[in-house]
């Protein structure tokens, strides 16, 4: 008699005599059977999922072919033209997934959820945009584009728009990105049924698109540290253990690295200036990370700390009222990386991405500035962040460390390629 062993696979499948079964997909189009430009729309995906879908396309240009197991073009009409999505509805829920692979040989093509069965601009959500070697993130209901870094024309990208309770995060692997990494979190974005879709800009484009996938196991990381501050009153004590979305989260003890910073009415405040700041950091596991948080001040300034040592050694992002800075302190020495002037708002996101010595930093959503550099061997491996600020009026909210994935965070996502 032969006896079948059972045991429970971590992405929800079962598994018999220990062997992972293969990953079921809502949606898989890997575009294997050849087909002549004007007789894609319609046709059915191959080989499938679990949801009956087509590919609704629009292509007036005719232009629009699969061969060689890709979806290609090597013209576009314009804008929207072609762009198809897949039939298949996908309903909003945290940690469903779309997964794509991208070729982009010249000009722009945009890849992400459509939240209508009307392809257009205006229904994107938690896209990304590859426009000209540029990587650009489109959010807030489509009417939002943040520039977030860049890539090289002619190579192969996977890319991954994971749906939230509202919002989006968007992953991308391949050239620079050796291992996927959190390029953007939205929290804007809404649309309860969504749909897989490619939209491509402009008439020359020449691009390849591969293995659209819906897998059904959710995917839905923790961030490194997450701290609403709503408790009782008094010292800040550990982050929180449940996420933004749910999720178990790590509780992080709160280190008072000079002046006070304390729980007042659900919110972290600045109580107490140690000289000319105060600044209170957790340890988060890892140097590599996109931090946010929301900020208020009034005379002086309010941000947040990074890649804290000690009290002469460490990088801070703020806003003074009039710009917003990334500073690096050296050996006491303070140098500015970044600046620009975004009008200031009380309660906006600070965020900022650092990864190795490459620092991007975001004021209510939009760039500021460029990328900056800091490659002082001080500063490149202290897993320290927290809050900072110069303002006895200052407060923080809705503080979150994610990891940029470079410890290969998210590579749960390769399994969703194949």
């Amino acid at each position: 008699m032969i006896e079948e062993i059972f045991s429970i696979h971590p992405f929800g499948r079962m598994s018999i005599g220990g062997n992972a079964s293969a990953v079921i997909y809502l949606i898989r189009d890997d575009f294997t059977t050849a087909l002549a430009a004007g007789a894609v729309n319609g046709s059915p995906n191959v080989p499938g999922g679990t949801l009956t879908s087509t590919r609704v396309l629009i292509d007036s240009g005719s232009k629009v072919s699969i061969a060689g197991g890709e979806i290609v073009w090597t013209s576009g009409v314009g804008n929207v033209d072609p762009a198809m999505r897949e039939s298949g509805a996908i309903t909003r829920a945290s940690g469903r997934v779309f997964l794509a692979q991208v070729k982009v040989t010249s000009i722009q093509v945009q890849v992400g959820w459509n939240n209508s069965t009307t392809v257009s601009l205006a229904n994107r959500r938690g896209v990304l945009d590859f426009a000209n070697s540029e990587l650009y993130v489109i959010w807030n209901n489509g009417g939002s584009a943040t520039l977030i870094g860049a890539y090289v024309i002619g190579t192969t990208y996977q890319m991954a728009t994971v749906l939230l309770a509202t919002g989006n995060m968007i992953f991308v692997k391949g050239g620079i990105y050796t291992s996927w990494s959190l390029l953007w979190i939205d929290r804007t974005d809404t649309g309860a049924t969504v749909y897989a879709a490619f939209y491509n800009i402009g008439s020359g484009s020449n691009v390849a698109l591969d293995n659209f996938h819906v897998p059904d196991p959710l995917f839905l990381p923790s961030p490194l540290a997450y701290d609403t501050f709503t408790r009782a009153n008094g010292a800040l004590g550990n982050s929180e253990t449940t996420g933004p979305d749910g999720q178990v989260v790590t509780a992080r003890a709160w280190t008072l690295q000079n002046g006070t910073i304390a729980i007042v009415s659900n919110t972290a405040s600045l109580t107490v200036l140690g000289g000319l700041t105060a600044y209170a950091t957790v340890n988060a596991g890892s140097a590599d990370v996109m931090i946010d948080v929301a900020v208020t001040r009034t005379l002086g300034s309010g941000g947040i700390i990074l890649r804290y040592v000690d009290a002469n050694n460490y990088i801070i992002a703020y806003h003074n009222g009039t710009n917003c800075r990334i500073d690096k302190v050296v050996a006491g020495s303070t140098t500015n990386v970044v600046t620009a002037n975004p009008t200031y708002s009380a309660g906006a996101v600070v965020r900022v991405v650092c990864y190795g010595t490459k620092f991007r930093l975001f004021y209510a959503g939009a760039a500021v500035g460029s990328e900056g550099t800091i490659a002082d061997a001080a500063l490149q491996t202290s897993a320290l962040f927290g809050l900072y600020g110069s303002d006895l009026s200052a407060v923080w909210d809705n503080f979150t460390v994610w990891s940029r994935g470079l410890d290969n965070a998210y590579s749960t996502l390769d399994s969703y390629l194949s």
